[in-house]
């Protein structure tokens, strides 16, 4: 299904990362990629409705449905500053386009964190405390604003092919609740269980 989408939700179309991640109200093309269907079941990117106004981006060129969408792009794609590409440390140097190399200094400084305690026996602040923080409200915002589909599932779909008895909840019509009564005065008590 080759179709142009919105999406709802950040997201990577495609293997090479960053280039093929997709931003939040993002317009772009559905390539008939293997879980093309499940993007827009699930509700991580929607159909592109007639006579939409888009947004540019002037330094990219990547189109919004927004302007609140094209300015958080702007800020996390052209305003973030590159670090170094050598980061010098007590270690030696770590090339920081390498990610098996930051993720191995990060498991390394996680463990010094682990060991290291205060003076008055707290344990030492978490550095990535302040990262933790903006995920959690970006997921936050991203629930509100954008849910994904967890209904439409392939599980919960098959969940919904099992015959649930009904419940009934209403109150029965006085004639049945009269009857019941005089059943319920009439008949022994050990009858009434059976």
């Amino acid at each position: 299904m080759e179709a142009r989408v919105v999406a709802l939700r950040p997201l990577q179309y495609g293997p090479r990362f960053p280039e093929d991640m997709v931003d939040f109200h993002q317009v772009f093309q559905l390539r008939n990629e293997q879980n093309d269907e499940a993007l827009l079941r699930l509700k991580y990117v929607g159909m592109l409705g007639k006579g939409v106004r888009l947004c540019d981006c002037g330094k990219c060129g990547k189109q919004f449905t927004d302007e609140f969408a094209l300015t958080r792009h702007g800020k996390l794609r052209h305003e973030a500053k590159p670090g170094p590409t050598i980061a010098d440390d007590h270690l030696g140097k770590i090339d920081t386009n390498d990610p098996q190399a930051l993720e191995a200094r990060a498991r390394q400084l996680r463990r010094e964190l682990q060991h290291t305690h205060l003076a008055d026996g707290q344990q030492a602040p978490n550095p990535d405390a302040e990262a933790e923080k903006a995920a959690a409200e970006e997921t936050k915002f991203l629930n509100e604003v954008s849910p994904i589909a967890w209904d439409k599932t392939k599980a919960a779909t098959k969940a919904d092919d099992v015959k649930v008895p009904d419940v009934a909840t209403t109150k029965r019509p006085p004639k049945q609740r009269r009857e019941l009564r005089k059943r319920v005065r009439t008949e022994p008590s050990s009858k009434r269980r059976a």
